[in-house]
């Protein structure tokens, strides 16, 4: 009889202790998991400023600007036209 009852105080330990570590590490994953949220939130507000960026970027009006103050580039007052006629 009191091996009995030793043998169910110890299978009692043992669940608790195991439903223990298992709450801790259920614990862990869910903080992993909040971060992992919290960085793809931000990762996702980065690639919205980025595609702005982009946006930006790629306009006519934009590439005018870069053009004349970082290549100096200039808008040609007259411009000709050249035609070369190919006789075979």
């Amino acid at each position: 009889m009191i091996k009995k009852n030793y043998i169910l105080i110890a299978v009692i330990f043992i669940i608790i202790l195991l439903y223990g570590l298992f709450y801790v590490a259920n614990l862990r994953l869910e903080d992993s998991i909040s971060n992992l949220r919290s960085e793809y939130n931000l990762v996702k507000i980065d690639n919205e400023v980025l595609s702005n960026r982009l946006l930006y970027y790629k306009s006519p009006a934009c590439i005018e600007i870069i053009a004349k103050s970082k290549y100096k580039m200039i808008v040609p007052e007259d411009f000709y036209i050249i035609a070369i006629k190919n006789e075979e």
